[in-house]
């Protein structure tokens, strides 16, 4: 009966927990709210102060910023691409995305790549940047006359849609984290640091350069129109020869538009190859590219070459082959998206195949003799630029140089994070207060050893709760992974030990605020030689819960996923509890069957 009784009291103490936890959860849930919106706030990491930005500044580009892309002594290729066709197999068809391809991109040169929605802008986009790993690529790609290799993503840059960066660093450390990485190992720190400075001017980015970047759902950070600039500038700084752009104006307004193509404008300008998808551009924007490679539904060429003075020159194609004739006030990117039926206004699919009438025009052939052309003038002659196109070299950086810079980067963004840190030394010290008055001062006695033995192992099932919050930060940064392996930062071996050992210092302090409080309370073994060791499994036991909620969330396609299966755990750590038969009630015995060790 007194086992029953024991049991019955410690089942109220877990109802009272439970109690306590929902009422303070619900009140939270009423009164708390974690993130504001309608506002953007700039935190900075600077050894002086700044004013804030004015951000509804018109940011023109000046003639004095056009010098500083010249400063740099940028190199630009000539990418050219001839029936470039791609197949992917889904439910046991093959579907065409990309069908017969031409086309290329000349340093100097602002080209635009727009189509229906499906046509396979992305997709060739991707293509043309080697960022296609699945499905089937044909055709011949070649930079400056020599065939594509793996080492193009060292010499392009890809602006991707969705700006992704790292919220804890900030626009400086960003670019620079970039230039170190993706320039040639033997250019000097001093140049690096001096292009980062010029790319922060040329985009106009000096008010926020020592801002950290934040996060926009968080009302933290820098603006979306800023956050796409620092985008392009990461892609800057590597001194791409290329440089891919994925509807860069997309969720910006007008003005903030007209900022990011007078921005690219620019770079043509100065030298740059730039290949920009976009998606119905007002006129004046549209009016900033040079040409224009059009694509409809199946990955069809429709038109591709230059625009001209007021799209004169492609507006007079698509009136020569049959379409409506445009009026003055219309926009030429509308007008020729509602001519092929692929415009918002379009009501009824145009009957015309203009993919036929394309590759019948004389523009196509144009197109493919300037192809044959470009390919030869533009082959380099010397066998040292030979041998630099055709690096297989993945990396600019060595192995250890990688590790070096991604390790100071994750290590910066950790001590960034007071919430996650802090919230986890919080948790320890709770938990541990909480074990510790529950099973204060244990007795040498029979029934002290059990409860010893039963508190020890509750320390273990803390395990589970600190999975749960390692996983969301992984995650995450396992979202820069992604991207920035992409551009040819780095591999997943630097990656990979960065994150799991820059996660040491953190447990051993959580490790060493834990121990003190539950091991004394609860009346442990005061030996230094057994406190220690003691302290010293528990750290070893932190560092095996992070890791292992790293590797389920490495597996896992998402958060959700990976805690799904972490609920499974404590049905693991069954065996190892030493039970009292006497003291489980009645109506808790069909927990026996859980016992491996029956």
């Amino acid at each position: 009966m007194r086992g029953v009784f024991i049991c019955d009291f410690f089942q109220a103490i877990i109802l009272g927990f439970w109690a306590g936890y929902t009422g303070l959860a619900m009140l939270a849930m009423e009164k708390l709210e974690f993130e504001k919106g309608g506002y953007t706030s700039y935190t900075y990491k600077a050894r002086h102060s700044h004013a804030l930005p004015d951000i509804s500044t018109n940011h023109a580009v000046s003639p004095a910023d056009a010098g500083h892309m010249n400063a740099m002594n940028l190199e630009s290729s000539t990418l050219t691409w001839r029936d470039v066709s791609y197949t992917v197999t889904a439910k046991g068809k093959d579907i065409t995305l990309l069908d017969g391809v031409n086309g290329y991109v000349k340093p100097g040169q602002l080209t635009a790549l727009m189509g229906s929605s499906g046509a396979g802008k992305t997709t060739l986009l991707d293509a043309l940047a080697r960022r296609k790993t699945l499905g089937k690529l044909e055709g011949d790609i070649r930079v400056d006359g020599e065939p594509q290799t793996e080492g193009f993503k060292r010499i392009s840059g890809y602006v991707e849609q969705m700006d992704v960066h790292n919220p804890e660093s900030t626009v400086r450390e960003a670019l620079l984290f970039s230039a170190r990485l993706r320039q040639p190992a033997d250019v000097p720190e001093e140049q690096k640091r001096k292009d980062v400075e010029r790319i922060i001017k040329l985009l106009e980015l000096e008010d926020v350069a020592d801002a950290l970047i934040g996060t926009p759902a968080k009302g933290v950070g820098l603006s979306l129109e800023q956050r796409k600039r620092v985008t392009i500038g990461v892609e800057l700084v590597a001194r791409p020869r290329i440089l891919f752009l994925d509807e860069p104006t997309s969720g910006l307004d007008a003005q903030a538009s007209t900022t990011i193509v007078r921005v690219l404008r620019n770079l043509a300008q100065n030298g740059q190859a730039v290949l920009c998808t976009i998606h119905q551009p007002s006129a004046n924007l549209f009016q900033s590219f040079d040409r224009l490679l059009l694509l409809v539904r199946g990955g069809k060429v429709v038109y591709f070459g230059d625009i001209g003075e007021d799209s004169r020159l492609l507006i007079d194609y698509f009136e020569r082959q049959g379409a409506d004739q445009c009026p003055p006030s219309a926009n030429p990117a509308e007008f020729i998206l509602d001519a092929i039926g692929a415009g918002t206004t379009t009501t009824v699919r145009s009957k015309r195949d203009w993919p036929k009438l394309w590759k019948e025009s004389p523009e196509a052939k144009q197109t493919s003799q300037d192809l044959d052309e470009l390919v030869e003038q533009s082959a380099p002659h010397d066998q040292d630029s030979k041998r630099q196109l055709k690096a297989s070299r993945e990396y600019a950086q060595p192995h250890w140089g990688q590790l070096k810079f991604v390790f100071a980067r994750m290590i910066r963004s950790y001590w960034r994070l007071p919430e996650y840190n802090l919230g986890r030394v919080t948790f320890q010290i709770i938990v541990a207060l909480i074990q510790g008055l529950t099973f204060f001062q244990l007795p040498n006695t029979a029934r002290g050893i059990q409860n010893r033995v039963f508190v020890i192992y509750q320390t273990a099932v803390l395990g589970i709760l600190i999975v749960n919050m390692v996983q969301p930060q992984f995650v995450t940064q396992r979202v820069w992974f992604q991207r920035e392996t992409a551009s040819g930062f780095y591999g997943w071996r630097p990656f990979a030990f960065s994150i799991t050992t820059a996660e040491i210092p953190f447990a051993i302090v959580t490790a060493s605020v834990f121990m003190p409080i539950f091991y004394y309370l609860t009346g442990l073994n005061r030996e230094p030689s057994r406190a220690f060791f003691f302290w010293l499994i528990y750290v070893v036991f932190n560092l095996f819960v992070v890791s292992f909620g790293q590797m389920i969330a490495a597996i896992a396609p998402t958060v959700n996923w990976s805690r799904s299966y972490d609920q499974s755990l404590p049905f693991c750590d069954y065996g190892a509890l030493l039970r009292c038969n006497d003291w489980i009630s009645v109506n808790a015995k069909f927990l026996e069957i859980l016992d491996v060790l029956d």
